[in-house]
């Protein structure tokens, strides 16, 4: 790792996967939308596939169950999207972003902790199911956000 001050230079997978990741988040944000907001279910996305527990009518543990997957893979889409889109460097990448990296991160969880405690103060009954599933999708957005914004700075 290459020193940046007293710190170490993060090891960032390369830079075209950056591309990658613009992608897949796309494709899985468009897939949450289609797949969980509006409720399609194409046919051609029942398949059968190995569950640890499921509970339906049925609950079924370590068994093999037919699933429609369109909701499954949106939302895999989506983190390896926002997965690939943090951890790849830029392509003309300073030793300095690797503080602008720290801080994001700093402020992304101290952002996500306020908005988390102030949700669940304020806001009951199914709406805090929906903003407990939400909030993970909100994270990766404000990181990147905030990261891409201090770069001016660097």
């Amino acid at each position: 790792m290459e020193e940046v001050g007293d710190l170490k230079r993060l090891p960032l997978l390369p830079w075209q996967l950056k591309y990658v990741g613009i992608f897949l988040l796309l494709v899985g944000a468009v897939g949450v939308y289609i797949f969980i907001h509006l409720g399609e279910k194409p046919q051609w996305l029942e398949w059968n596939v190995f569950t640890l527990y499921s509970q339906y009518l049925l609950t079924k543990k370590f068994a093999l169950i037919t699933n429609n997957q369109g909701d499954e893979l949106s939302v895999l889409f989506y983190f390896i999207g926002a997965f690939l889109l943090i951890f790849s460097a830029e392509r003309k990448e300073k030793s300095s972003y690797t503080i602008a990296r720290l801080r994001a991160i700093y402020i992304t969880v101290l952002i996500s902790m306020v908005i988390f405690v102030a949700g669940y103060m304020l806001l009951h009954g199914m709406a805090i199911i929906v903003f407990a599933i939400v909030m993970p999708f909100v994270v990766p957005l404000i990181y990147l956000a905030l990261f891409y914004g201090s770069l001016r700075r660097y």
